[in-house]
């Protein structure tokens, strides 16, 4: 299941677009938590709000999380081990007040797990790559170098 995730203080109809162009070439349920009440796509599940069990309940058994570039979003992915991509919503595209989400994409961006997506066409590319055995959304290099210093540090 791709979980995606709009944040809950605004709508993002961009992302809400993309998940409507994709929902129809994927092979996979996808659930998008969406902060617009009334909302209700054809080929996706849609849920305007969710609470906190509910949602660590869909990361948890996501796939891929993919969804706007807010510091709930990045760490619920990260807390429970799941790949995530960022689309970071645009101040110029009357999405947010400032452009902090951009700010924020790219001081994740290269952070093993953590794809950055601007446009349709890179979120399909990076949904793509997660299958890949080189994929970006790899935690194994991660975790292994961290399993090494922890064995380090008891071993001196």
């Amino acid at each position: 299941m791709i979980f995606g995730v709009a944040g809950t203080q605004l709508g993002f109809p961009r992302l809400m677009r993309y998940f409507e162009a994709l929902a129809v070439e994927l092979d996979e349920q996808v659930v998008v938590q969406t902060a617009q009440p009334g909302y209700a796509p054809a080929m996706f599940t849609a849920r305007a709000f969710m609470p906190p069990g509910e949602f660590d309940a869909h990361v948890r058994g996501a796939s891929i999380v993919v969804g706007h570039a807010g510091i709930g979003t990045i760490l619920a992915a990260r807390r429970f081990a799941r790949p995530l991509v960022i689309v970071p919503r645009r101040f110029a595209l009357g999405e947010h007040r400032n452009d902090h989400q951009a700010a924020m994409a790219r001081q994740v961006a290269g952070t093993p797990g953590i794809a950055v997506a601007e446009d349709l066409p890179a979120l399909r590319a990076a949904l793509a790559a997660r299958s890949s055995p080189t994929g970006r959304h790899d935690f194994a290099p991660e975790r292994e170098r961290l399993i090494r210093a922890v064995d380090m540090f008891i071993r001196s």
